[in-house]
């Protein structure tokens, strides 16, 4: 196991043979092994996360967020680093419960908003605000 890793409670495993019911760290182990965090409700901060002030958080809690919401940067199942970056929640977001998210070049490192998108509810460069559907 890596050094950052050791403080989670979870174990290494053979990638491709070993499995693991929880949160999978693909890089947390060395060699050809992952690291399994068997306690899935947990959110678990990346280091791109950490460098921006970042905390991780669960969905249900992202409309806490004032500043820009990336999920790319935690791991764990519906979860998402606040962080310092480029985006700022006006209020007309934050009245309706929503959160900001940024626009980005990779689609596959974008965060997907289930709810209506205010293009205008945030403040800098490709952000905009999502308002999550209710009950979702």
């Amino acid at each position: 196991m890596k050094p950052a890793y050791s403080n989670l409670g979870g174990y290494c495993f053979v990638r491709g043979v070993g499995t693991c019911a929880g949160t999978v760290i693909r890089k947390g182990c060395y060699g050809q092994c992952s690291l399994c965090i068997p306690d899935a409700s947990r959110c678990i901060r990346r280091q791109r996360c950490a460098n921006h002030n970042g905390v991780c958080l669960k969905k249900a809690d992202w409309a806490t967020c004032d500043r820009e919401l990336d999920s790319y940067f935690c791991y764990g199942a519906d979860c998402a680093c606040c962080r310092t970056k480029i985006c700022t929640r006006q209020d007309s977001c934050k009245n309706q419960g929503g959160y900001c998210y940024r626009l980005k070049a990779n689609v596959s490192r974008q965060h997907v908003c289930n709810g209506r998108v205010d293009p205008a509810g945030c403040g800098g460069v490709g952000c905009q605000c999502c308002i999550p559907t209710a009950g979702k």
